[in-house]
């Protein structure tokens, strides 16, 4: 579909912009189905991401999606809430939110915690 396609260059896009690459370990905020993270998988082969939803539903649908896909290694995604995304500091090379950063209250408070989670 139209939009579909939109989505994935959306994503495709996102992950030019950040640079992702093979090394990075990274955390994907707001992830909703985990359409993204197979993308950023099968076309950046990005070897490690983590992933904040509030969805518990959202969280299952995208661990059956990547299962099925086959990219379910070196994935950890889980339930919880922008800003506060409990990783230590110093933890991720890439830190991303396609289309749910409007979302967090509030973005400056996810934007301080987004810098003190990389590298």
């Amino acid at each position: 579909s139209t939009q579909s396609r939109g989505c994935k260059t959306l994503a495709s896009k996102l992950g030019i912009a950040a640079a992702l690459e093979k090394a990075d370990t990274m955390l994907d905020v707001g992830f909703g189905c985990g359409d993204q993270i197979v993308l950023w998988k099968k076309v950046f082969e990005v070897s490690s991401i983590y992933g904040i939803s509030s969805s518990s539903v959202q969280v299952e649908t995208a661990h059956l999606k990547l299962h099925q896909k086959g990219y379910d290694n070196n994935i950890s995604l889980k339930v919880g809430v922008a800003p506060v995304l409990g990783y230590e500091s110093n933890f991720f090379d890439k830190v991303l939110s396609l289309d749910a950063a409007y979302h967090f209250n509030t973005r400056n408070n996810f934007f301080q915690e987004a810098y003190r989670v990389l590298k």
